[in-house]
């Protein structure tokens, strides 16, 4: 009963520590803007399958992101980071219960309890469960599609569903994703099958009915593009799109390294415990049941992968996430009997400690004077705080209990940083700008005149609708400047977008 209780506080405390982010945070200019805009124009045109971004065809991504954002627009007539949040942490939430679950099912319940704060205390976790993007969710179907087929591994552990939900979480994923959706699951089977000596099986879980479905499901997929918008978009989604970024990318092209590199960032705070204690795990032959196996296989086996494909982004290896440290967490008794363990979370410990000196150093420079707030000075000393706390745990407490601790102070930043992120909403957003100038423009005739240097300032039609033009601020007329409702450029930095009508006018 006490862990039942447990668990669901955790899942309790997840949604507590990034709701003030997603509430109090305004839309992005790089990707949400972008995907609003879409999903806008395809609304308009009636279009539920294929799109366009300012009338150019837009085929970089399959289709059920947008249309769940499309769902968001309908339901609450506007776009609110409170409702397309969920997008990203009902899935994250959906992601912890079906690991939770697994792992209780095998009898590796004592992970958890670390395994949870582990996972949503990591940086690519963490950020990714608080932007608007599809992968996420991605990560949701990759998980239920890996937990799926070890359920038929086993035999006699398989639900009636799997054998029809398997082919269907790996749909799914493709219709989120593209081909990735595919390739990872398959991939990590083939390889697990082989490094278990069970390749014999193999047809068992692709097997006709597995083929079908999929077959079956990307027809009916590919049909209905081509009959919404014909077969060049078809063309376009299949070629340039998917076999373009693979071989060839024209967009976030990095060298195959690239992941080697950033996943000692974005696996941050946890970094050097999870490479200790996997590396000693697979040194010391610790890895000996058919779910630790699965788990490294495919956290392996998803970077391996992705470090093959040419276009390359951090948060392209979020799939392999929540096997990797559920996996770590199953060795932290091995790995508590050792004392680097210690050594290593009371040197984390140390280096957490400087949040609060390096912040005020920081906010010293006029380059960051924005970011002096009075939250994010609570955030800081915070860090410091959970610093000084965990070297000290580190030194008397059991791992798992130092790593929960730590993971409590973290959380606890998380949701501080998340009530102040409204005093950055200028500088990271065009919210600001834009609800200046429809403020303005209220009752008058004529168009919001938008600066063309600010980066992607056509998607500002997201905030304000249909009422904006385009414009080259120095080179307009007196005459169309003294006649606009309101005017948005770019001070200085495009990335703060600000509305100054009286002051251009003089």
């Amino acid at each position: 009963m006490y862990r039942e209780f447990d668990h669901r506080v955790l899942y309790v405390i997840a949604v507590l520590m990034l709701l003030p982010m997603i509430m109090m945070r305004d839309f992005t200019p790089d990707n949400e803007l972008r995907y609003m805009s879409i999903a806008d124009e395809a609304l308009r045109n009636h279009c539920y399958l294929t799109f366009t971004h300012h009338g150019v065809m837009y085929a970089d991504k399959p289709p059920l992101y947008l249309l769940l954002l499309m769902g968001c627009k309908v339901l609450t007539g506007g776009y609110h980071t409170w409702m397309t949040g969920l997008l990203s942490v009902v899935p994250m939430l959906v992601i912890m219960r079906t690991m939770n679950r697994w792992m209780a099912a095998e009898g590796y319940g004592a992970c958890r309890q670390t395994a949870m704060p582990m996972l949503l205390t990591t940086v690519l976790v963490t950020g990714s469960a608080l932007v608007m993007r599809m992968d996420m969710l991605f990560t949701m179907f990759i998980v239920l599609a890996i937990r799926a087929f070890y359920n038929m591994y086993k035999q006699g552990k398989e639900t009636k569903t799997d054998k029809w939900t398997f082919p269907l979480w790996l749909f799914l994923a493709v219709f989120t994703k593209g081909a990735l959706g595919l390739l990872i699951p398959l991939a990590t089977i083939t390889v697990f099958l082989f490094a278990v000596r069970q390749a014999g099986r193999w047809t068992e879980f692709f097997s006709f009915r597995t083929w079908a479905i999929l077959i079956l499901l990307t027809a009916a997929w590919f049909g209905a593009v081509c009959a919404e918008a014909g077969g060049t978009y078809l063309e376009e989604m299949l070629v340039r799109q998917t076999l373009g970024r693979a071989f060839n990318s024209f967009h976030h092209q990095r060298p195959f390294w690239h992941y080697a590199v950033s996943f000692l960032y974005c696996s941050l705070p946890w970094t050097p415990i999870i490479i200790y204690v996997t590396v000693t795990a697979l040194r010391c032959r610790f890895v000996n049941s058919d779910l630790q196996k699965l788990l490294i296989i495919t956290t392996a086996t998803t970077i391996i992968l992705l470090s093959f494909i040419s276009s390359k982004l951090d948060i392209y290896m979020l799939p392999a996430y929540p096997f990797l440290i559920y996996f770590t967490t199953m060795f932290m008794s091995e790995a508590q009997k050792t004392k680097t363990a210690g050594v290593i979370m009371v040197c984390t410990g140390l280096v957490l400690c400087a949040a609060l000196p390096v912040y005020a150093i920081m906010t010293s420079s006029p380059a960051f004077i924005q970011y002096r707030t009075p939250m994010f000075w609570i955030t800081a000393a915070l860090l410091t705080m959970t610093g000084i706390n965990t070297a000290a745990a580190a030194t008397r407490a059991r791992l798992s209990m130092t790593i929960n601790l730590m993971a409590a102070g973290l959380a606890c930043s998380v949701f501080v940083a998340g009530l102040g992120i409204n005093a950055l909403n200028p500088y990271i957003s065009y919210g600001t700008a834009c609800r200046q100038a429809l403020k303005q423009a209220d009752g008058k005739p004529g168009k919001i005149l938008v600066d063309g240097r600010i980066n992607h300032a056509e998607d500002m039609d997201a905030y304000l609708g249909s009422r904006m033009k385009i414009v080259n601020i120095d080179s307009i007329s007196q005459n169309e400047i003294r006649n606009a409702p309101a005017m948005i450029v770019s001070a200085g930095n495009p990335k703060r977008a600000v509305c100054l009508k009286q002051e251009l006018q003089r």
